[in-house]
């Protein structure tokens, strides 16, 4: 198996949960987002909901247990609200800028490197070489991905782009790591369709650093 540990920052997978009404208030005694007519119904514990429009609870924040037609309850510190404002709740299956993991049996896993060497020639004639960088990568090919898992992928390709360091175990898993490291995403990551089936894999070009 290989194992990734990321931090979720952008394309974060949603759910089809989203509402902007009026009639939303928030209470401090239960940490909860409730509603009048609004159906809030559809989230299950875990999920994450943006919330924006309210005076001081802006933000993202993690249902504790299944949400009904009427409550959100989070594991938020919120602040009592009464309805009047026009609150906008979405609905993710991940929170920004929390900690998340893949595993895959990788179909490749390919090391190449890159060295930067600087060379001086003496007078005598002697070279002398220094070795000033020596770039490790991994060309990675994913076992096989269903449309299912796609968008968690494509989040997590979305959250390293801006070389955010993620963590790679090539031979571990998360539960028995073997050699976890730090890696920087390069290049561009190609998503291959198998066949004419919506099963895919993803190749990746990764940095050791």
């Amino acid at each position: 198996m290989t194992a990734i540990t990321y931090t979720a920052k952008r394309k974060i997978v949603p759910t089809s949960f989203s509402v902007n009404d009026i009639d939303i208030s928030i209470l401090a005694s239960d940490d909860s987002i409730n509603s009048v007519t609004t159906d809030l119904s559809g989230l299950v514990a875990g999920d994450w909901v943006l919330v924006a429009n309210t005076a001081v609870d802006d933000g993202w924040h993690q249902l504790s247990i299944d949400s009904t037609t009427t409550k959100i309850t989070t594991t938020s510190t919120l602040t009592d609200e009464s309805a009047g404002s026009n609150i906008s709740i979405v609905g993710y299956k991940h929170g920004e800028g929390q900690p998340y993991n893949l595993e895959t049996a990788s179909h490749a896993l390919n090391r190449s490197g890159v060295a930067t060497k600087s060379q001086s020639v003496s007078l005598s004639g002697i070279t002398e070489t220094l070795l000033l960088r020596d770039i490790e990568y991994w060309d990675i090919t994913t076992d096989h991905i269903t449309q299912a898992e796609l968008p968690y992928w494509d989040e997590f390709i979305a959250s390293v782009r801006a070389d955010e360091s993620f963590t790679l175990d090539l031979y571990g898993t998360i539960a028995v790591p073997d050699n976890t490291l730090n890696y920087i995403l390069k290049d561009n990551p190609k998503t291959n369709r198998v066949g004419a089936s919506k099963i895919y894999t993803l190749s990746m070009r990764v940095q050791v650093i």
